[in-house]
């Protein structure tokens, strides 16, 4: 089997089920499930790395990432209490973990009725959820769905009615949704370069509308900020009530950073800010908001970990790209190990959650995944990994079209 951490295409894990604060909204893990070369069944790990159980679990897929200390393997749901038998028996096929003691669960089709259950961690249903084809959690509250048209629409978890309690198809915060909409040219065809933002309220009355460039409207409701691109490259953020938040003459963004080519990495955190030295530069620095500079742009890729800690990527070093390395906020490198930086953001970074315990999870450049703390003290295991549980939340797909159809025809 191949080395490394594999996504899981679905059944990912919803981990901003609620708008309230608690231990699920912490940036690491407690626990791991992976799989050492040579077993059959997956381990579990804790926090410290110590190998709690091993060669526990038979799953014919990759689990998910733990969560509340419940996780998903073949769409039953286990504790880490005990990781070889289900807690409690299913009608459910399939479903996300718990984040919260709640998850979303499907059970088997049957025309007319809803299959999407909110549930709690005896299996319990807590209420119906009203959705088309597929649900996608987010943040706040909200989940995504598709109305009878085939057009995607926000819904907040409790309305039993139509789940149009909020307007728009884009989650930007709490209590706040938005939309996007293009202008037409003379000739009537879209306008990709005439847009206009609108956010409402979750009563669909319009909050604030605006022609800026707003780089992440998509993703922000994951960062908490707008980012905005002026005319002439310089970067500003706002925050969602449009209220800048930090700008500076020396501070600028592409916008290859944020938009369709997939790149969302993370621009604004704490007291700092990732920007380049012009609109053109593809070199990113680090400043902080009072304008004090880190350090200078030097890196062609640079990603925030949490703790001071960052992926980079040098620019111009005859590496390949995406081939970086550990840094701090100096600028100096933790290891001289070289880390697959496009790798790990793609595979472990979705999953918001790159640490377990005080290790962050790499992949070093032969693709072997590798866990360094911010010291850069290495954890060592007691086996190579052939395998770990999925790590990726960017889509909570719980039952689609094909998983409908199949019921239908049995």
């Amino acid at each position: 089997m191949k080395k490394g951490l594999f996504i899981c295409a679905i059944l990912m894990s919803a981990m901003f089920l609620s708008c309230g604060s608690g231990s699920d909204e912490k940036d690491y893990l407690d626990y791991l499930l992976v799989k050492f070369k040579g077993d059959e069944k997956w381990s579990l790990l804790n926090a410290k790395g110590e190998v709690l159980q091993r060669d526990k679990l038979a799953s014919s897929r990759e689990p998910s990432m733990v969560s509340s200390g419940i996780f998903v393997a073949d769409g039953g749901y286990y504790s880490v209490d005990d990781i070889a038998t289900p807690i409690f028996d299913s009608k459910y096929i399939c479903g996300t973990q718990f984040v919260n003691g709640q998850a979303v669960a499907v059970v088997e089709y049957k025309s007319g009725n809803q299959f999407f259950r909110l549930i709690d961690t005896k299996g319990e249903e807590i209420d119906l959820l009203w959705g088309e084809r597929e649900i996608t959690l987010y943040r706040h509250g909200y989940y995504s769905t598709y109305n009878d048209e085939g057009k995607r629409i926000i819904c907040l978890i409790g309305n039993r009615m139509t789940g149009m309690s909020a307007m728009g198809n884009v989650v930007l915060g709490p209590n706040r949704t938005g939309a996007l909409f293009y202008g037409k040219d003379a000739r009537g065809f879209t306008d990709r370069d005439d847009k206009t933002y609108l956010a409402y309220d979750n009563n669909g009355v319009g909050v604030w509308s605006t022609q800026d460039n707003l780089l992440n409207f998509k993703d922000c409701h994951k960062m908490g900020y707008l980012v905005k691109r002026t005319d002439d490259g310089h970067l500003v953020i706002l925050d969602l009530d449009l209220k800048e938040i930090f700008s500076h003459p020396d501070a600028y963004v592409r916008s290859r950073i944020y938009g369709s080519d997939g790149y969302t990495d993370d621009i604004f955190f704490d007291d700092k800010v990732v920007y380049c030295p012009d609109a053109h530069a593809y070199k990113f620095g680090l400043m902080k908001i009072d304008g004090t500079v880190l350090f200078e742009p030097q890196f062609s890729k640079l990603v925030y970990l949490g703790d001071g800690i960052y992926l980079a990527d040098y620019a111009d070093d005859g590496e390949s790209e995406g081939i970086g390395y550990l840094i701090n906020e100096k600028g100096e490198k933790i290891i001289e190990d070289k880390i697959d930086v496009l790798s790990t953001q793609a595979q472990v970074l979705r999953s918001l959650k790159p640490r377990l315990g005080k290790y962050f999870i790499l992949y070093n450049e032969n693709r072997e995944v590798i866990f360094v703390d911010g010291k850069g003290s290495r954890l060592e295991l007691p086996a190579e990994l052939s395998n770990a549980a999925c790590l990726g939340n960017n889509v909570y797909l719980v039952a689609d079209v094909r998983t409908r159809n199949r019921f239908k025809q049995q």
